[in-house]
């Protein structure tokens, strides 16, 4: 959804002065009256409104493939702070550091907050899924975690948001690595609802 903003008109008035005797004329001076303030620049009015400070976030598992597993928390809590922005006309981006220590960047339009992380790659030993213990003499498997969250207004705020609502999608995917075979089910996905406010 794209905003708009309204410029105030300056009105321009010219007065023009009487020749002296047989001399030109005076050059017209235009005298500049703003027939109201100029309303502040796109940037700056969306750097108003784009979420900064602390925010304590509630997070509540709402869906989970597969469905029964315990990779994923039923519920989680931390705390996010969001740092100066540097908007243009139609965004603002910055970065955001959870309390656990974990970085992302954000973008904000007016409407939308996402935030991204860049994946992080982690080894795992091998399991055997119907036993669910380590494979004896095995390698590992590598484990890229990826994250995903957005957080969607149906009305543009005025102004810094005092809460937010949106979805958090973590997602696991597994790599063949020295001796270990991954399969499909071996994926994890898990999306959470979240509440984030203003502290």
């Amino acid at each position: 959804m794209k905003r708009m903003w309204t410029v105030g008109l300056v009105a321009l008035s010219v007065m023009v002065l009487p020749s002296c005797g047989g001399s030109k004329p005076a050059e017209p001076k235009p005298s500049v009256s703003p027939s109201g303030s100029a309303s502040a620049s796109p940037s700056a009015a969306l750097n108003t409104t784009v979420p900064q400070g602390r925010y304590k976030v509630k997070l509540t598992l709402a869906t989970a493939r597969p469905s029964r597993q315990k990779t994923f928390k039923k519920s989680d809590r931390t705390e996010w702070k969001f740092k100066a922005a540097t908007c243009d006309e139609t965004v603002c981006t910055g970065e955001v550091r959870s309390k656990a220590g974990a970085e992302y960047a954000y973008s904000w339009d007016g409407t939308t907050l996402t935030l991204e992380r860049p994946a992080a790659v982690q080894r795992v030993a091998c399991i055997d899924r119907s036993a669910g213990e380590v494979l004896p003499g095995s390698g590992t498997m590598r484990v890229k975690y990826a994250y995903e969250v957005s957080s969607t207004f149906a009305e543009p705020p005025t102004a810094t948001p005092q809460a937010l609502n949106g979805t958090f999608t973590y997602r696991l995917t597994y790599r063949k690595h020295r001796g270990c075979r991954p399969t499909a089910r071996d994926a994890r996905v898990a999306t959470y609802n979240f509440v984030a406010t203003h502290r």
